[in-house]
């Protein structure tokens, strides 16, 4: 059986997001609803549409101006595509949402991929 689940993430930057998205290969585009499981459906303000899968990731605006992602993670393309619950959407997430707000300030950003799958930044000055 499937269901809708939080992704427990709090968004703040939608640039950031959508440079998330552009590097796993799902693109963050505007609309009203999330799909998922047999079409059962969700409403969101954005979605994140996921490559060769009719299911999307939905983005929903909290009262306080962030936003929390909605997702039915019944779909293999989906969970390959995002992590299981979200974890490498979530994980690159942080990492460009670091990287922008430390070249907004003018530092320097280099990113390194370790072996165990985790990604190192390294920050500095100019």
């Amino acid at each position: 059986m499937s269901h809708w689940t939080a992704i427990d993430l709090q968004i703040k930057s939608i640039p950031a997001l959508r440079a998330a998205c552009q590097e796993l290969g799902c693109h963050l585009t505007e609309g009203n609803t999330a799909t998922g499981y047999s079409g059962m459906s969700t409403q969101v303000d954005m979605n994140i549409t996921i490559p060769e899968t009719r299911y999307t990731i939905g983005v929903k605006r909290n009262s306080d101006g962030t936003f929390k992602m909605v997702a039915d993670f019944y779909n293999r393309k989906l969970r390959a595509t995002v992590g299981e619950n979200g974890n490498l959407l979530k994980q690159r997430y942080a990492i460009c949402a670091a990287e922008q707000a430390a070249r907004r300030k003018g530092y320097t950003v280099t990113r390194q991929n370790l072996n165990d799958g985790k990604i190192k930044l390294k920050v500095g000055v100019r």
